[in-house]
């Protein structure tokens, strides 16, 4: 028998489902409000980069999408890292195969992100169209708002600035 079994996470279930309904407006008007924001933010985020999201709306997650930033990779690869080689002489497709197989890049560009700027986020290695990209991963719910990810935006653009990236790329996919 477990000593310490905290019950209040049972108790609180008629008040948070009375905060889901009277505050919120009930589970309708929350799906609502997060799939605007999602595409909102998706958008935003898209002509801030001059990117695209990895995939069409009709495609994607309801309150989930993927969008490549304009991040270059091949700065978080464990080869410029840790083994010092120069980014110029990474060449594309060399580098799309170490990232693929670099099991923590992902990590290192999401801590760069949060200890310049505090913001915590879900950054992802994939190869797209043969070359490879960092995507982040947003997540639209009712305590988020369309401020979260300008700053989001913003520090993307701050941290491709720093690195060299530059600006945003050419979009090449249209929904």
């Amino acid at each position: 028998m477990q000593g310490t079994n905290d019950q209040s996470r049972y108790l609180s279930v008629p008040a948070a489902l009375s905060f889901m309904r009277d505050t919120l407006g009930g589970v309708g008007a929350m799906r609502q409000y997060n799939a605007a924001l999602s595409a909102a933010a998706t958008d935003m985020l898209c002509r801030l980069w001059g990117t695209a999201p990895l995939l069409p709306p009709s495609l994607s997650a309801p309150f989930l999408r993927a969008i490549e930033t304009p991040l270059e990779y091949r700065r978080f690869l464990t080869a410029h890292v840790e083994g010092g080689r120069p980014i110029e002489s990474i060449g594309e497709e060399e580098g799309a195969a170490l990232g693929a197989a670099d099991a923590g890049i992902n990590e290192r560009v999401a801590t760069e992100i949060f200890a310049a700027t505090g913001i915590q986020g879900q950054f992802v290695f994939w190869v797209a169209g043969g070359r490879g990209c960092v995507y982040c991963r947003i997540s639209s719910q009712v305590y988020n708002t369309m401020d979260d990810y300008r700053r989001l935006g913003e520090a993307v653009l701050a941290l491709a600035a720093r690195s060299g990236s530059g600006g945003g790329k050419l979009a090449t996919r249209a929904w």
